[in-house]
């Protein structure tokens, strides 16, 4: 049975002022899924602020590197080696209070055609 090497890099964007209110644990997954089959994990978002609760919206972009090193975020679906519309994240969107910490589960349904490797950023 072949194969899908499936590379998620996962970085979340919030919708908060303060920069870097959150940590993530794991910040990197790498799953291997074969056609036609599904896999998840979890991922913990810890809320680092003191102060107030963090507000997060999480969503799967493509992403491309650019020969001069950079990288463009792409609409799901815009790559040969997209996997964005595979991808389900629950819940989406969530509050987590000061100091607390809350468990996302990304899981990935990789359809039966698919062949070669597949890639997607979280924000």
């Amino acid at each position: 049975m072949k194969k899908l090497f499936l590379g998620l890099i996962i970085f979340l964007i919030f919708l908060t002022t303060d920069a870097f209110a959150f940590t993530i644990e794991p910040a990197r997954l790498e799953l291997t899924i074969p056609a036609g089959r599904q896999k998840g994990k979890s991922i913990l978002i810890d809320n680092t602020k003191e102060d107030s609760p963090v507000h997060i919206k999480i969503y799967a972009q493509d992403i491309t590197y650019l020969p001069d090193g950079t990288h463009d975020f792409l609409k799901p679906g815009s790559t040969t080696w997209s996997c964005s519309r595979w991808i389900k994240v629950v819940p989406e969107e969530l509050d987590i209070p000061v100091g607390k910490a809350k468990s996302v589960r990304i899981s990935v349904e990789v359809p039966p055609e698919a062949k070669g490797g597949g890639y997607a950023i979280l924000f």
